[in-house]
């Protein structure tokens, strides 16, 4: 590559070609996006059958719970345990548990054009059994700490009895103001956002 100069002369510059040493292999240019190579993996026959069997004894250990707290419903400690929470949990659990079998299949044992509705399947069974059993474990929780919250405050309030009404006497016309102002102006006007 050559450049002139405003007073006549030529400089010389040199062109380095970076492309002359890559080393290409086939006569064709080279890909300009990723080659994606399909490979199937299977999955070991001896593992699945250990987890199915795993599976297996805690779906069965779930219909056991199951059928204990339907069949002792009318008990008072099952009663006050909340046994439809308690159901629901197994339910889900079963649920979760019953995904591992569609999680095990692979090419093996189900066609090509099959494979899509098996993997919505599995993981519409985990989905929906996970949320089931972690939802009422969780609404199980919160009413559990509700319960006894609220216990804990109504005895707080009679413990303190007139010494905390006396005390709030003072306040209670000053809310009485901030209810009656809210009402009104409402609470986004409060703020500053409306």
């Amino acid at each position: 590559m050559s450049k002139s100069r405003d007073d006549g002369t030529r400089s010389v510059f040199s062109f380095n070609n970076s492309f002359s040493d890559c080393v290409r292999l086939g006569a064709e240019p080279p890909a300009d996006r990723t080659v994606v190579i399909e490979e199937y993996r299977f999955l070991s026959r001896k593992l699945f059958a250990a987890v199915s069997v795993f599976a297996g004894l805690g779906i069965l250990l779930g219909i056991v719970c199951l059928t204990f707290n339907i069949y002792n419903g009318n008990v008072r400690y099952i009663q006050n345990s909340q046994p439809y929470l308690n159901n629901m949990t197994a339910v889900g659990c079963m649920m979760a548990l019953a995904a591992v079998f569609p999680l095990g299949i692979d090419g093996h044992h189900v066609h090509r054009s099959q494979f899509p509705v098996v993997c919505q399947f599995r993981l519409w069974l985990l989905g929906l059994g996970f949320s089931l059993a972690y939802g009422s474990m969780f609404t199980k929780i919160w009413w559990v700490h509700t319960l006894f919250t609220k216990k804990e405050k109504k005895k707080r309030e009679e413990e303190e009895g007139s010494r905390v009404r006396g005390r709030d006497k003072p306040l209670s016309g000053l809310r009485r103001v901030e209810k009656g102002w809210e009402r009104e102006a409402g609470p986004r006007s409060m703020c500053g956002a409306g």
